[in-house]
């Protein structure tokens, strides 16, 4: 993504956010539908733009261990898209929704990140002996 991009995503959010504060005196279910709408737009337009950095991932999985590497990406997404999803919730003034998707996105980065902690006491079993 070049500055031009993110000045228009920027403008674009400030525009929505405008929009939503008014709708939310006139018909305040059009406001959480237009954020809902808006953030799903701005997710695709991010990952449209981050098509190098998947480039350069996939390159780097055949240097590293790549069930690693896949695990640390998968716990990446996983931070982004509960982030997200619960900055959604708390938009539509859902904080308690908000507050257990974050709880299931931190359970699931444990759960996924578990082969991660079995492989480093592994080797420091391995180092220790």
């Amino acid at each position: 993504m070049n500055a031009a991009e993110v000045i228009a995503l920027c403008l674009g959010a400030v525009f929505t956010v405008a929009v939503c504060l008014w709708l939310k005196n006139v018909h305040p279910e059009l406001a959480v539908i237009l954020s809902l709408f808006s953030a799903t737009a701005f997710l695709v337009f991010i990952i449209k733009r981050l098509t190098p950095v998947f480039n350069f991932a996939n390159s780097l999985m055949g240097v590293v261990n790549s069930e690693s590497f896949s695990i640390i990406l998968k716990i990446i997404a996983l931070s982004f898209i509960t982030e997200l999803i619960a900055d959604i919730c708390r938009d539509s003034c859902e904080n308690a929704v908000a507050s257990t998707v974050e709880l299931a996105g931190r359970a699931a980065i444990v759960i996924t990140s578990l082969p991660l902690f079995k492989n480093a006491l592994d080797l420091i079993v391995t180092v220790t002996k």
